[in-house]
């Protein structure tokens, strides 16, 4: 197929799309032109997928012969025939009508009025009348002195981008990546409801905009509302595009058609203060072409705004989707971290830090061959649980630079969770700055979120250059257990029940603000990291030997609990011992750091009785007595 007929062929599946009755209406303009003795004619002109250059009976309508001088007039010239409606094939090529208009005896005034109906004929043509160039997608009239002349409707065909969605039915940020677009433009072939001009009006609305001053997200309410360059929406992709009940699935190939921005893009930002769930903004690529993130500089392109980026990406994780980061001054990051550039028709999330912030795309920052491994190198160790399907991750970079800002973790867009973030008096974060220099003890306090349940696998990727320096621990406060990381790869912990939380987006599809505030979330990790060859003093809350406390309460039903103490890192083993001697419940078996633990006993599968709990740690061993009473 010639490029012409792609691309007409795209401008008929998007104004069929669009839901106007017949071909011919999809692709004309119709233009009255009228002077002030009250004469008045229809003209119409544009695109038929059937016509040719010449006359096309049922297509075009002839004009009879000119009238005498002096008597209102007007027709398209240029050809054999005149019309009163000219339909021409489309072409690769920009298109001119030639329209002679002759006023009445008197007349003062000859006006031209149309009106703009969202279709790319009134989008791309310009009205040349005399010294005036009218944009007619920009203007609905002309006013032309009382003389008789020619006036030319020039057309120039649009632009087309196709970018193809991978993953799964969920979220997208997109943008307008061409001028005059509207939401329908940049949804074009995916299901839209819930407001005016969607496909339907019926059911929950699936396109939203952010609002920064109220740190939420509101409904789309015209699908013919222009699209502010620069602006990001939300929409829900359905696997199903028409809802006939069989799934189209993935991937989808979202046509846009358009005409080029060339001009800079002052993107909309704002900024309402320094709480943890304002100053962000959705923004998004203004042009045709890959936008590189790693180009912007400050204090040139953007002032009063956080230096890093947040792009959604459906197909991460196995099509379950994840928030990957750009921080152009910070180490590349599997699995966490993305490479700046941002495709056609994509949003992405910012922070505004200040009052007043700007930011400014150009052509400039349009993406050409760069070298990514221009971010630094720096020390990294990743850690990462995976269960059901779902993973988590969060980073903790070591940098001599110690004013660098952790970077906040963003909720994902999905109902199912399961994320790993530190935590810091500012909130969460996905990217944690930590000092390079171990001359003193850190703790990082580490939160699990989640709305799985079962078993899940805890991984860590700690350098080996970091581990050769210090120790490190991490101390889990649901099962009591620590864990000492220089020795392992991955642990097995059980996950909690199902937080009561809303994530990513509620069952009406309505997205939830991506800034976690919640007093329910807590942390569950304590990771340690302690430098090697310490001459600092041991912490005074250590134990000196090993101590085993009395149950509490004693005697019980069914449920006590143990607590003892160690004065140093080794394998612990707790367990409860019938009168007879047989062993009845190991309740610890692992390595342990030093400090205090405390376990909790359920004896509801055993008899009234008298039983002993051993501790055995570091060579030593501890024994008690306890008395269960039913």
């Amino acid at each position: 197929m010639t490029l012409y007929k792609r691309v007409f062929a795209l401008i008929l599946a998007f104004l069929t799309w669009q839901g106007v009755a017949t071909i011919s209406a999809q692709v004309i303009l119709s233009v009255e032109i009228s002077d002030d003795t009250g004469a008045n004619r229809m003209v119409h002109f544009g695109f038929d997928e059937t016509a040719t250059n010449g006359y096309d009976s049922g297509i075009d309508q002839l004009a009879p012969p000119p009238a005498p001088f002096g008597v209102f007039d007007v027709r398209f010239i240029g050809g054999p025939f005149h019309l009163y409606r000219d339909v021409r094939p489309f072409s690769e090529n920009e298109t001119v009508w030639t329209l002679q208009i002759t006023p009445a005896n008197g007349a003062t005034t000859i006006n031209l009025e149309w009106e703009f109906d969202h279709q790319y004929v009134s989008r791309g043509t310009v009205l040349q009348a005399g010294a005036q160039t009218i944009p007619m997608r920009e203007n609905q009239s002309a006013a032309l002195a009382p003389i008789a002349q020619t006036v030319q409707f020039t057309f120039e065909p649009p632009a087309q981008t196709v970018t193809e969605l991978n993953g799964a039915e969920g979220f997208r940020l997109f943008s307008a990546p061409y001028r005059w677009m509207h939401i329908r433009d940049v949804t074009n072939g995916l299901w839209t409801q819930g407001f005016p001009n969607a496909i339907t009006t019926a059911g929950d609305p699936n396109v939203f905009f952010w609002d920064e001053a109220s740190s939420s997200f509101t409904a789309a309410e015209d699908g013919f509302a222009e699209l502010t360059p620069g602006r990001g929406i939300t929409v829900f992709v359905y696997e199903d595009d028409n809802f006939d009940g069989i799934p189209d699935g993935f991937p989808k190939s979202l046509m846009h058609l358009g005409y080029t921005r060339m001009d800079d893009v002052q993107v909309p930002l704002s900024w309402s203060g320094n709480a943890a769930n304002q100053g962000w903004n959705l923004i998004g690529n203004p042009y045709e072409l890959p936008l590189d993130l790693a180009e912007l500089q400050a204090g040139i392109d953007y002032e009063n705004m956080n230096p890093f980026y947040y792009m959604w990406i459906p197909e991460a994780d196995e099509n379950n989707g994840a928030y990957l980061i750009f921080d152009p001054t910070g180490p590349e990051i599997p699995e966490v971290t993305f490479n700046g550039i941002v495709e056609a028709s994509k949003a992405f999330w910012v922070r505004a830090s200040g009052v007043n912030p700007e930011l400014t795309f150009s052509r400039d920052h349009l993406h050409t061959a760069r070298n990514v491994a221009n971010q630094p190198v720096m020390p990294v160790a990743r850690f990462t649980i995976e269960a059901n399907g779902f993973k988590g991750r969060t980073a903790i970079v070591f940098s001599e630079d110690g004013t660098r800002s952790n970077i906040p973790f963003l909720s994902p867009l999905r109902m199912n969770w399961l994320e790993l973030a530190t935590i810091d008096e500012h909130g969460f974060s996905t990217i944690r700055y930590a000092p390079a220099e171990f001359d003193e003890e850190q703790l990082i306090p580490i939160t699990l979120m989640t709305n799985q349940s079962g078993w899940a696998e805890l991984s860590f990727d700690i350098p080996a250059e970091i581990l050769m320096l210090t120790e490190w621990t991490l101390c889990d406060s649901v099962d009591d257990n620590c864990y000492n990381l220089n020795g392992l790869n991955s642990v097995q912990i059980q996950l909690p029940e199902m937080l009561a939380i809303p994530f990513g987006y509620d069952d009406s599809k309505m997205p939830q603000q991506p800034i976690l505030q919640s007093e329910e979330i807590t942390a569950r990790f304590e990771l340690i990291i302690r430098p090697k060859h310490t001459t600092a003093e041991p912490r005074p809350e250590l134990p000196q030997e090993l101590e085993l406390h009395q149950n509490y309460p004693n005697p019980f039903n069914p449920q006590t609990r143990i607590e003892y103490m160690l004065p140093d890192a080794s394998e612990v083993v707790l367990e409860v011992f019938s009168l007879q001697g047989q062993r009845v419940a190991t309740l610890v078996q692992t390595y342990q750091t030093a400090g205090s633990y405390s376990v909790s006993f359920d004896a509801s599968q055993l008899p009234s009785g008298v039983y002993f709990y051993r501790l055995s740690a570091a060579g030593k061993t501890s024994v008690k007595k306890m008395t269960l009473l039913k």
